[in-house]
């Protein structure tokens, strides 16, 4: 020691940190934050729209979804990555599901257009159709079931005449269907008169002159006569109705309309006022044909022109 009592040897100098302990761990990095129910949203639909976009509407609807699922998911902080996949696969189903929404429509407008050429070809063909349709004549105007059969000549129509035919087969129970095939059992005729004819056979000019001239021989050839005089209207003007028990094979009803039309019409066979329409129905066609609602509809759309 010095004399100043200090000592000779020099003090360290004191550590401005403790020294480190032994077995320390290194501090621990930042968790990541959680990806948000948004994204995995936005994956889950655009992945399950990709699989699906061939789809017609469905996958076109899981398309859209997913493109505003990924589009919210790419705004937040946590989901951009999902965001972005979701929103990429969305878009790709939403084209995918387009371009099979027009092939689809495609085949769809060609299949009906086929399907009604088939139909206008099928009624000439003696397909049967549902509705009704107008008959047209220069003299007059009616319908009927689309399923009848108007297959006159032109030249035929421009005299006032119409012939229409219910075209049939018959099940295994002796039933007559209505179905535009087969052959001919029932028939919606409608002969005009001309005048010298008319004024020869109903010299008195009346509709009941007439029915009685045509129940000497025309009208008991289709049939027993049930009812002879039974008054209608056609289009506001008196006419007759004659109700015949039909006696040929599978016809159900024989109607005869006798009509004197309000003026003289001048058709491509001559000046004619008087018409005959004989009505046969096929017997038991089931739910294709009623034979009170077709006569009815007849009489009753009936229109002078």
């Amino acid at each position: 020691m010095s004399q100043t009592g200090q000592s000779e040897f020099p003090q360290p100098p004191y550590p401005a940190q403790p020294p480190a302990q032994f077995g320390s761990q290194p501090p621990h990095p930042a968790a990541k934050p959680p990806v948000g129910g948004l994204a995995i949203a936005a994956l889950v639909v655009g992945g399950t729209a990709f699989l699906l976009g061939w789809l017609v509407g469905l996958g076109l609807l899981l398309g859209l979804a997913g493109i505003v699922l990924g589009i919210l998911a790419i705004r937040t902080k946590t989901g951009r990555t999902f965001g972005v996949i979701g929103l990429v696969l969305s878009a790709i189903a939403t084209m995918t599901n387009i371009v099979a929404i027009l092939v689809f429509g495609f085949f769809v407008s060609g299949s009906a257009s086929q399907i009604a050429a088939g139909l206008n070809a099928g009624l000439d063909r003696g397909a049967v159709a549902l509705g009704t349709q107008t008959v047209e004549t220069p003299c007059y105007s009616f319908e009927v079931p689309a399923s009848y059969l108007n297959n006159l000549p032109e030249t035929d129509v421009a005299a006032c005449a119409s012939r229409l035919e219910v075209w049939g087969e018959l099940t295994p129970d002796g039933e007559v269907l209505s179905t535009g095939t087969g052959a001919i059992f029932g028939t919606i005729e409608v002969e005009p008169l001309r005048i010298e004819t008319s004024d020869a056979m109903a010299p008195d000019d009346t509709v009941e002159g007439m029915v009685q001239e045509l129940s000497l021989d025309y009208l008991p050839s289709m049939g027993v006569v049930e009812s002879l005089l039974e008054p209608i209207m056609l289009d506001g003007v008196p006419a007759n109705l004659t109700r015949i028990d039909s006696d040929t094979e599978f016809t159900d009803l024989e109607a005869v309309i006798t009509a004197r039309a309000p003026d003289v019409y001048q058709s491509a066979n001559g000046p004619v006022q008087y018409f005959v329409v004989t009505v046969v129905l096929p017997d038991e066609a089931g739910e294709t044909v009623d034979d009170d609602l077709i006569l009815a509809q007849l009489i009753s759309s009936w229109t002078w022109n």
